[in-house]
């Protein structure tokens, strides 16, 4: 849990990769989010972001913004919260932005996307109207719960890098709408990584969204 962002991209912090963490609860105060962008042409892929209100508190998902932050690419990630708050916020005069692969699920069933200054309470409407999450025209998203095997653990952080494969919750169940169903970033990524965050081969066939790919 943090007031801050859980990962900042800053003004001229270009072509940067963020791939494979877990952001849990940043992003709690003053507009923050678990990925805050201020730049261009940077890769996030293959992250769990997952938002749990604290108190008056909700973080955003990713905020891209500033006075540019263009290019971007965000890709195979989930984004799950399990209240009342923004998965994505675009701020006007962003282009070139692209989200595929991706994984939406909120608890209470509310979504909310702040586009180009253009409020979005369904997932249908922002897509219709951005055309975000489509490859040749086709849905690439996932909008239902990642069965992770507990979506919103209260406690579950640790102080010590060489415990990071017992953080199990952030696994994906067998029935994981999220196996095999994300886009490949080895099309689109400069250096692509080889292992996930708990140190399993990527990819296991097609490739998982969220930072755990499954054996």
């Amino acid at each position: 849990n943090a007031d801050g962002n859980g990962v900042l991209i800053g003004v001229n912090s270009d072509y940067n990769l963020i791939r494979y963490n877990v952001i849990k609860n940043c992003g709690l105060k003053n507009s923050n989010a678990g990925v805050y962008c201020y730049g261009n042409n940077n890769d996030i892929y293959g992250n769990t972001i997952v938002s749990t209100k604290i108190n008056t508190y909700f973080p955003f998902s990713l905020f891209l913004g500033g006075s540019s932050a263009d290019s971007n690419k965000v890709r195979d990630n989930i984004f799950c919260a399990d209240s009342v708050g923004s998965f994505i916020v675009h701020v006007i005069g962003q282009v070139d932005n692209v989200l595929q692969g991706n994984c939406y699920y909120s608890s209470t069933n509310y979504y909310r996307f702040l586009w180009s200054g253009v409020f979005y309470t369904s997932f249908s409407a922002w897509q219709t109207a951005t055309g975000q999450e489509k490859v040749s025209g086709v849905n690439v998203s996932v909008v239902s719960d990642p069965l992770l095997n507990v979506n919103f653990a209260l406690r579950d952080t640790i102080n010590n890098a060489y415990m990071i494969d017992t953080l199990t919750n952030y696994k994906l169940q067998a029935l994981s709408p999220c196996i095999n169903a994300g886009v490949n970033p080895q099309n689109n990524v400069w250096n692509t990584a080889t292992v996930d965050f708990f140190a399993n081969a990527v990819p296991n066939g097609f490739y998982d969204i969220g930072v755990y790919e499954k054996p």
